[in-house]
């Protein structure tokens, strides 16, 4: 994923912004001649930003300019989730034909498009271009509370998702395996 980015890149998120002006941001910081693309679509006000570091800058100062509450760089050095990743998913993509993909017992929520996958192959080839493409985690997590999920685990590190779920969805029950420790989440389960 480095190599794909030879030149200054990596992340940035906003939050306090609605998807849309971050996407008029994003096209009139492209439209001067930057790399950046929407990399993750956490929720209704939160979006990360991936590409150059010269057009994320850009970017931040012009979300905090339209009122973002947050708007800062992530430690992260490359452009995940954008069309900059294309080399990186087509190697991905070789690499798992080569595999003799199982069909999953467990359906797997697809990170590009808000839909359960069971099909092995189709999982190995979403998983592959994933990479150059969007998270749609608001979406995602739409899709689930619709179908009956209520209780969202999020896996280390972090419990930045623990908190938007819990927000989008006040019913459901959120936990951060980071925070709360296995054990409290294993006695959520069993109860």
């Amino acid at each position: 994923m480095q190599a794909a980015c030879p030149f200054g890149c990596g992340m940035a998120a906003i939050t306090g912004l609605p998807q849309n002006v971050c996407y008029e941001l994003i096209e009139q910081v492209r439209a001067g001649g930057e790399s950046v693309y929407a990399a993750s679509l956490n929720a209704p006000d939160q979006i990360s930003i991936s590409g150059s570091s010269a057009g994320l800058q850009r970017i931040l100062a012009l979300a905090r300019k339209r009122g973002a509450r947050n708007a800062v760089p992530l430690d992260i050095s490359v452009s995940s989730h954008t069309p900059l990743m294309h080399s990186v998913a087509e190697q991905m993509s070789t690499a798992m034909r080569k595999l003799s993909p199982r069909n999953a017992t467990i359906p797997l929520m697809s990170n590009r498009a808000p839909r359960t996958m069971v099909n092995g192959a189709e999982i190995l080839e979403d998983l592959a271009y994933s990479v150059q493409e969007p998270v749609r985690w608001h979406d995602i997590t739409c899709v689930l509370f619709e179908a009956g999920v209520r209780f969202f685990v999020e896996m280390h590190p972090g419990e930045v998702l623990t908190r938007l779920a819990a927000v989008a969805f006040p019913e459901a029950r959120c936990l951060s395996l980071e925070r709360a420790g296995l054990d409290s989440v294993v006695a959520v389960i069993r109860s």
